[in-house]
């Protein structure tokens, strides 16, 4: 996943993450590396000796810490052989001196005397001057020795010290137990000479000082390193923010303006990326409606434009024969009874011509009802048939209708609209019927398309459309011939009608060149099943 597909809450979250590890790691690089070398060479020593004294303050400490321990558990050991010692009446006097020292070593207190002896040192334990535990392979002569290299003394039995300088580490602990002997351990290592390498004697002092330098510039690192991290963290997450909207914004001044081309482009997965995609749609959409305002109006001019001549003509043939009639032109029976008839004829023209409108009108406001009901289309068809014929009759041209679908196929249409469409379409194949043939013919298919559509074809063997007309035949008021001399040839609204209606049966309707050299109209139904009822 690239990271501008990273959601903004996903972002927001590994940003405020990165805000609090990238100082902290940030710091600890310091402390680790840079601040060691800054405070070494500033003191004008080097880093190993430096490095040697705080590590040797540390050992140091340590040890001191491994000596109470081993203290105390010895104390606590001796305190409970007193109490059983004291319990025990049967054991003679010198057992019980014996006893004394018995187990005073425990386990425990052998788990801290050998982890002294791991770190170099040499452990002795004496219980009143006598030993109880002795580092292996060492002697009390061979720790005098390290004690007189380190305190100019070989005396180990002093009181209690701790004394360090090159030649190493000792330390005298000496206590007195419950029992009234008196413990002494003694540690001499010869290999930890840190903590005064190099310095003087006030090494705890320098720590101290240096410890209150290191926090001050630590702190001083974090709120450079918080400032830095979230002023980096904040200039790439608005960058990843602002491009995207700094497109919307400019798209939205590009539309404003009328640029309806203008796309922001911006792909990406997260919230920003999916408005900036949700925009671009908008974007089409709007365009689309634009385009189809713009087809409206030119349609709507159009269509005023087709009413204007369709009426004006027919209006203008009205006048003429009832001025012939007024000004006495028609001066025979015969005459006066032919201008009547076609003053009759046109005006029934005109009024199928306003009835159309007015029907496309309705279907365009969606407020024609139409009554959906399930039927078998094999048995409309066969209502229709008889008008078919007679209607195509008058004019000379045959008819048939083929079932190539299954009995039974059924369809929810409105019989009345289904039917004015079916109509349209066979005066379409009569307004353009060929008069140079003596065998026009009107053929209609039924077939089944993917099991899903009823698929009818109405084919004439007429002049037919060029196929760059194919489209345009269903719009209103045009004509492929463009002649608007009568409304005879047609208002130019039945296909435009037909469209509609079929549109309504949510259907589909389109032109094609005819197999017997004239028109195809395709129709495509969907089915329903056999049970059941669709209304509208």
């Amino acid at each position: 996943m690239k990271i501008k597909d990273l959601s903004i809450r996903n972002r927001l979250l590994i940003t405020n993450m990165l805000m609090i590890i990238i100082p902290i790691t940030i710091v600890v690089v310091f402390t680790s590396i840079l601040m060691p070398a800054w405070v070494y060479f500033v003191k004008g020593m080097s880093p190993e000796t430096r490095l040697t004294d705080y590590l040797g303050f540390i050992s140091v400490y340590q040890l001191q810490r491994n000596v109470s321990a081993l203290e105390k558990q010895i104390a606590v050991q001796a305190t409970v052989n007193s109490i059983e010692l004291t319990t025990s009446a049967s054991e003679t006097l010198p057992s019980n001196e014996k006893a004394k020292t018995k187990n005073l070593i425990t386990e425990q207190a052998l788990d801290i005397c050998k982890g002294i002896d791991k770190t170099g040192a040499m452990l002795a334990v004496l219980l009143d001057n006598k030993s109880i535990y002795l580092t292996k392979g060492s002697t009390l002569s061979d720790i005098s020795k390290i004690f007189a290299a380190v305190n100019q003394s070989s005396d180990i039995y002093k009181d209690s010290m701790i004394n360090a300088s090159h030649s190493g580490t000792v330390l005298t602990d000496v206590s007195k137990l419950s029992t009234g002997e008196t413990l002494r351990i003694i540690v001499a290592n010869p290999t930890m000479t840190g903590v005064v390498g190099g310095t003087d004697n006030g090494t705890s002092a320098n720590l101290i000082n240096y410890s209150n330098k290191m926090l001050e510039i630590l702190f001083l690192i974090a709120i450079f390193a918080v400032l830095i991290t979230n002023g980096l963290l904040a200039i790439i997450s608005s960058k990843g923010i602002m491009e995207p909207l700094k497109k919307l914004r400019t798209a939205t001044h590009e539309i404003r303006d009328g640029n309806l081309e203008f796309e922001i482009g911006y792909q990406s997965k997260n919230e920003i990326g999916q408005v900036c995609s949700d925009f671009d749609e908008m974007q089409r959409r709007l365009k689309q409606s634009v385009e189809s305002q713009q087809r409206y109006e030119e349609n709507r001019i159009e269509m005023i434009a087709g009413i204007s001549h369709d009426l004006g003509t027919p209006l203008t043939s009205i006048k003429g024969y009832t001025s012939g009639l007024i000004d006495g032109i028609a001066d025979t029976p015969e005459k006066r009874a032919h201008y009547l008839k076609t003053i009759y004829n046109t005006a029934n023209d005109m009024d199928k011509l306003v009835s159309e409108l007015s029907m496309s009108s309705k279907l365009d406001l969606n407020k024609l009802p139409f009554y959906f009901e399930k039927l078998d289309i094999a048995a409309f068809f066969e209502d229709c048939k008889e008008e078919l014929e007679t209607t195509l009759g008058r004019y000379n041209i045959t008819t048939s209708v083929n079932y190539f679908c299954p009995s039974n196929t059924f369809v929810s249409i409105d019989t009345t609209q289904f039917r004015r469409a079916i109509m349209n379409i066979v005066d379409n194949s009569i307004k353009y019927k060929r008069t140079d043939i003596t065998d026009s013919r009107v053929i209609i298919n039924l077939s089944l398309e993917e099991n899903k559509f009823l698929k009818i074809i109405v084919t004439d063997n007429g002049l037919g459309v060029p196929e760059n007309e194919m489209e345009k035949i269903f719009y209103r008021f045009y004509r492929s011939d463009k002649a608007r001399t009568n409304v005879s040839s047609g208002s130019g609204l039945g296909l435009a009608i037909t469209r509609q209606i079929i549109e309504r049966h949510n259907g589909k309707i389109w032109a094609q060149k005819s197999e017997i050299g004239g028109l195809a109209i395709n129709i495509l139904l969907p089915l329903i099943e056999k049970k059941g009822v669709e209304d509208e």
